[in-house]
């Protein structure tokens, strides 16, 4: 029991590293330079949609919230205009500030299969993206996800959607531990008391032991007198 009680204490803490470790790891991807430069630091996606998001958004993710100047750009918040294309408005699975309503109010997201086909029904400002990142705008022009690789925009929503999910799952992971590591400990002192009374046990039974070893001297002893 000892030695199962300390085998799962010890894979609790192996798992509580691990996710320790991962967790060091987004903060240093997340924090470095430049990483809190543009609208994207203030984005977040549902899990699954970050690529959607990513593609819908380009480039212009880098952009900042800013006021018009002539050597700067940014996002402007310019209130509702236009209306989303058939398909899940990309909307429904985005917090994001005003100034991208948008741009969210007129994309929509469909399945991959089927974005070729819709984008003829596109009208003025709409625009399509697939959870696997790809583009399709009312103009005419698409951006397959497969030609333009890994987007840093989507895999740093992804990694702040995992930072999340990392909080809950170190939390369960610490608490296995410090459950686990209780159980040792009421294992070991039941060990210990146990142990002490097997002590006290034997020092009883060699006293017991003396005295009836006494007795039967001083029996003798009045036997040889007799």
């Amino acid at each position: 029991a000892a030695n199962e009680a300390r085998a799962t204490l010890a894979a609790h803490q192996r798992e509580l590293s691990a996710l320790e470790d991962e967790a060091a790891r987004l903060e240093r991807a997340l924090s470095t330079p430049g990483a809190d430069a543009g609208i994207m630091q203030k984005l977040r996606a549902a899990p699954g949609y970050e690529r959607a998001l990513a593609a819908a958004l380009g480039d212009a993710a880098l952009a900042p919230l800013a006021s018009y100047a002539p050597d700067a750009r940014g996002w402007r918040a310019l209130g509702a205009l236009g209306v989303a294309p058939e398909g899940e408005p990309l909307a429904r699975y985005v917090t994001a500030p005003a100034a991208l309503g948008r741009v969210l109010a007129t994309t929509a997201v469909i399945p991959r299969e089927s974005g070729a086909a819709a984008q003829e029904k596109l009208g003025p400002g709409q625009r399509l993206v697939s959870p696997e990142g790809d583009l399709w705008r009312w103009d005419g022009y698409f951006r397959g996800s497969d030609a333009v690789g890994e987007d840093a925009g989507a895999l740093r929503l992804q990694r702040l959607n995992r930072r999340e999910a990392l909080t809950g799952e170190t939390d369960r992971a610490s608490e296995a531990v410090a459950q686990a590591s209780r159980a040792c400990s009421e294992l070991d002192d039941r060990q210990n008391a146990a142990r002490m009374a097997e002590t006290e046990a034997r020092h009883a039974l060699k006293r017991a032991e003396d005295a009836l070893a006494a007795s039967a001297r001083k029996l003798a002893d009045l036997e040889a007198e007799q």
